[in-house]
């Protein structure tokens, strides 16, 4: 399948479907839009839309917003999730359409190309496998699983970490089997597992890394369907006592591991019929409330653009607000800028340049208008990547503009 990508990138790269209005100006047709993420090294843009009435990737010089490269799938394939993995590469969740389902199915497989539309390539799934020429050793294995990327390792250009749960076909979709997941170390440009990591000893297993790349959590449910929380000490897997799992009840959401990788910050319920963030010592298993509200149920969490530390969060009221956990990260000062630049307004942060100088930030009115902005916190200047105008189906428009203002 990798030579048909390669070739229909070839015949189809910078071929970009562009709305112009009366004012000859060119954008994206909001319906056809879906996610942008600025590169690490900040002069990209990679942007999720519809092309052709598939989801495909763009990716556009982020100074002057002219496409560079993109892939799009052949076939019943999409491009799903994707996130950048080193200043060139970008590694995506692929999605697949089947008969008799209104939406695309995660497929499980994980693909990876740069962005200049060069070296696509399956590297995780059942078609990922491929001969080494002259030789009967696999260069890639081909993996009849669900593959999902849990760390990025950001010091390693190379290599990420995924956890690799067995799949099955059932009529016209994949199923998750109870099998226990793996976790490899991947190669995002040859799709070469390094190394197996850990197992899990849990089915349906969330992982969570430290600050190193460490895998220290994973959490899921057995046979019975019990929530259980295992902590790995000594290269093996410790079972949190029942009596402390039982404090954060049978649903647990993990957020993320503290700085020092000795807590846990996780989203459940106690006693309460409120949901909470709670932290959990790793080491005494003693627990503290973070944060809940007894009034308006937690609705989203907004952490870091590397998915390290949690700063703030969504409470489900008539109009977006936010409470603040963690005031000192530098995102979350930038999201406090935005939340006071833009009142009332949904705000995510959906990526940012390495060096912090560039955010690239969706803003969602009360009256349901989306904005794509880009923010230069060197210069305190924010401007407008795509408008997402709230009117008619025929001039849902995302122009690209260059003016700029400054955040409050």
């Amino acid at each position: 399948m990798n030579r048909i990508i390669q070739f229909f990138l070839l015949c189809s790269i910078l071929i970009i479907p562009l709305n112009v209005n009366a004012k000859g100006e060119k954008g994206f047709d909001r319906s056809q839009f879906y996610s942008t993420k600025i590169s690490p090294d900040g002069k990209h843009l990679a942007v999720s839309m519809a092309l052709n009435d598939k989801v495909g990737l763009v990716f556009l010089d982020r100074k002057t917003l002219a496409p560079v490269g993109r892939v799009q799938f052949p076939g019943t394939h999409e491009v799903g999730y994707f996130r950048w993995v080193n200043d060139e590469r970008v590694v995506i969740n692929m999605l697949q359409r089947f008969p008799g389902k209104k939406f695309p199915q995660l497929s499980g497989e994980l693909y990876a190309i740069n962005s200049d539309g060069a070296m696509g390539e399956m590297i995780y799934g059942y078609q990922a496998g491929e001969m080494q020429t002259g030789s009967l050793i696999r260069a890639r294995k081909s993996i009849q699983g669900n593959g999902e990327v849990i760390d990025i390792l950001p010091e390693d250009d190379k290599h990420i970490l995924i956890s690799s749960t067995p799949t099955v076909m059932r009529g016209n979709e994949y199923i998750v089997e109870e099998g226990l997941a793996t976790v490899y170390k991947l190669n995002v440009y040859t799709g070469v597992i390094r190394n197996k990591v850990v197992k899990s000893p849990i089915a349906h297993a969330e992982f969570l890394t430290n600050a190193n790349g460490e895998v220290k959590v994973v959490y899921g449910r057995d046979k019975n369907n019990t929530s259980l929380l295992y902590v790995r000490k000594n290269d093996s897997w410790i079972k949190v006592p029942k009596s402390k799992k039982e404090i954060v009840g049978d649903s647990l959401n993990l957020i993320s591991l503290s700085e020092s990788g000795k807590e846990l910050y996780a989203l459940g319920k106690s006693n309460a019929e409120a949901k909470e963030i709670f932290k959990l010592n790793l080491d005494d298993y003693s627990y503290s409330q973070v944060f809940t509200n007894q009034d308006m149920d937690i609705s989203n969490i907004e952490k870091t653009t590397n998915n390290r530390d949690l700063y703030a969060v969504k409470l489900n009221g008539e109009h977006a607000e936010y409470h603040f956990v963690n005031n000192q990260l530098d995102e979350a000062k930038i999201f406090k800028k935005l939340l006071n630049t833009f009142p009332d307004s949904e705000i995510k942060i959906t990526s940012k340049e390495d060096k912090g100088n560039l955010y690239v930030a969706v803003v969602a009115s009360s009256q349901g208008a989306e904005t794509v902005y880009l923010y230069d916190n060197k210069n305190n200047k924010i401007s407008v990547l795509f408008q997402l105008k709230a009117n008619s189906a025929n001039n849902n428009v995302a122009k690209a503009k260059s003016k700029k203002q400054n955040l409050k």
